[in-house]
């Protein structure tokens, strides 16, 4: 967590939704308490994994959004941070920041449903800012709520020629559906000299204040469940 307090957020082991016999992990966002920019809050839960010199990644999980997440999806607005995965290479506090963020987006006002975005950015210097080296949404594949589906999510690094990123969905009628296939930069362009992931972020509920009050204030909150982690690395 960054802050805050069990009645804020919490990630706990739970039984899952579907199946009493099955532990997941319970993500829960409930109020957005963490301060940023000018007088705005955002919330966060996240597991991060401390590496060194990863420079290839797959990441295999179950990912369950709660039925909340319908008045989300039925919103007359747009959305484009509602973060679920997150890679560094590097974090902000080294030269060369850059990052690549997989996240539940609403695209169009006047249409149900949600969708994946992922872009990979680097750091504006001096500025809490992030600038696009690259941005894919995809309008294909409505995200399923309360039912599971397995996300896959592989990064390798490399340059505009040889970095690869892409994220595959399998629905709950076992069918693949491509959804993120990027091959461009996975690090900071003006590195000279990449030296993989230091950490990633496989399973994260991070949003501003904009998604979590306004649930809130309808007894609605931001909850994810997870299940069945694996990682491949290098």
């Amino acid at each position: 967590y960054e802050g805050g307090t069990s009645s804020q957020r919490f990630a706990r082991i739970t039984e899952d939704p579907n199946d009493a016999g099955n532990k997941v992990l319970h993500y829960w966002l409930n109020e957005a308490y963490i301060p940023y920019g000018d007088n705005k809050l955002k919330g966060r839960i996240q597991a991060t994994i401390q590496g060194n010199a990863i420079n290839r990644v797959t990441i295999k999980t179950r990912l369950f959004l709660h039925d909340d997440f319908n008045a989300l999806a039925t919103a007359p607005e747009t959305f484009s941070w509602l973060t679920i995965q997150e890679f560094w290479n590097d974090p902000v506090d080294e030269e060369f920041p850059f990052r690549i963020s997989v996240n539940i987006v609403k695209p169009n006002a006047s249409q149900d449903g949600l969708y994946f975005k992922a872009h990979g950015q680097t750091k504006v210097p001096n500025q809490e800012a992030w600038e696009d080296v690259w941005s894919v949404t995809d309008d294909t594949f409505a995200i399923p709520i309360a039912e599971w589906f397995t996300i896959e999510t592989y990064f390798k690094e490399g340059d505009i020629n040889t970095g690869k990123f892409q994220v595959n969905i399998t629905d709950s009628h076992g069918v693949s559906h491509k959804v993120i296939d990027v091959t461009d930069y996975t690090y900071h362009p003006g590195d000279l000299s990449p030296d993989g992931l230091n950490k990633f972020n496989p399973m994260k509920l991070y949003a501003p204040e904009r998604l979590i009050t306004p649930m809130n204030d309808i007894g609605k909150t931001l909850q994810l469940y997870w299940d069945d982690l694996k990682l491949w690395i290098n």
